[in-house]
């Protein structure tokens, strides 16, 4: 697998966006109140988008989702579990977690039954139902009816900013963090950092298991190291702009869609397709920054970035 992603990624080709399939959206051309879009999720026939407020899209056009709990608030988190309920993080007076059901919202203060709420910027689920919600204080689960703190290896959780977590089947979890990358194995924490291993960056922005069992491992790479490695079974696979023709060194999130893997950097949307990689360029002024990113079902894909909301496909 590696040495085929790597002949891959020597094949990554500019293509420039402007055919008919591809609609943008912002604050001058719709009802959003701010250009820049940090959150975007699909949700059954429409699509929940997060800046100053809650938006959903219907495949045409963009309407406000009116709750006053949330409305003019920026959002830091927008996640669909496996329920089809769609949770929020938020501030507003002294609330920090929305849940909406489809039906009725469930609102939960910044100190739940002695745990703290704060900054809620990622989350995931297991595959027994348990949710996991990682902010600048550590990381939370919720069961459903409890909630409490998922203890980290160090006494402080002020130690550990979450940038991202993920779990595989198995129940193993991936944490990113400023400082690393925890490994959960086994009831076990192994941290990773680019002392101690071969971790490109101690930055990690994104991380993401991959249908064959793969972590995608995304840093914030700026001039320095970065790009995204993959782990798999002790061994790693790096690139970056020095090695392959990557773009950016910051990679934010990642998408697995059928045969498709996609990318989101600080310089445009990339795409792994039939052993060719692709850069996606949706303005003819400059390369956007892809802050978040969702594929549907029918493969548009549904992209937050700083100048507003895409729809594309191809």
């Amino acid at each position: 697998m590696y040495k085929i992603l790597i002949t891959f990624i020597t094949a990554l080709s500019a293509n420039y966006v402007f055919a008919q399939n591809i609609k943008i959206f912002n604050h001058t051309n719709s009802v959003l109140p701010d250009n820049e879009i940090s959150r975007v999720i699909i949700d059954k026939d429409k699509v929940w988008i997060g800046t100053k407020g809650i938006f959903v899209y219907d495949g045409k056009a963009i309407s406000p989702y009116n709750n006053p709990a949330v409305n003019s608030h920026k959002l830091d988190l927008l996640f669909k579990d496996k329920k089809g309920s769609i949770w929020f993080s938020y501030n507003y007076k002294n609330y920090r977690l929305a849940c909406f059901d489809g039906k009725s919202w469930k609102l939960f203060s910044s100190n739940t039954n002695g745990i703290t709420i704060n900054d809620v910027h990622c989350a995931t689920e297991d595959g027994n139902g348990k949710l996991y919600f990682g902010s600048i204080q550590g990381i939370v689960t919720y069961n459903g009816k409890t909630w409490e703190r998922f203890s980290l290896p160090k006494e402080s959780i002020y130690q550990y900013t979450i940038r991202s977590i993920a779990v595989n089947p198995n129940g193993d979890i991936a944490i990113g963090l400023n400082s690393g990358l925890f490994l959960y194995h086994n009831k076990q924490f192994k941290l990773l950092n680019s002392d101690n291993s071969e971790l490109q960056l101690d930055v990690v922005m994104a991380v993401k298991y991959a249908p064959d069992g793969s972590l995608y491992i995304g840093y914030n790479g700026g001039l320095g190291k970065g790009g995204f490695s993959i782990l798999k079974n002790d061994r790693w696979t790096h690139f970056n702009t020095s090695n392959s023709k990557l773009p950016d060194q910051t990679v934010r999130g990642f998408e697995f869609a059928e045969n498709d893997t996609w990318l989101a950097t600080n310089s445009g949307l990339i795409k792994l397709h039939n052993k060719q990689w692709s850069l996606k360029k949706f303005t003819s002024s400059r390369w956007e920054a892809i802050l978040g990113m969702a594929v549907n079902k029918d493969g548009t894909m549904l992209i937050a970035e700083p100048e507003g909301f895409i729809s594309f496909k191809e």
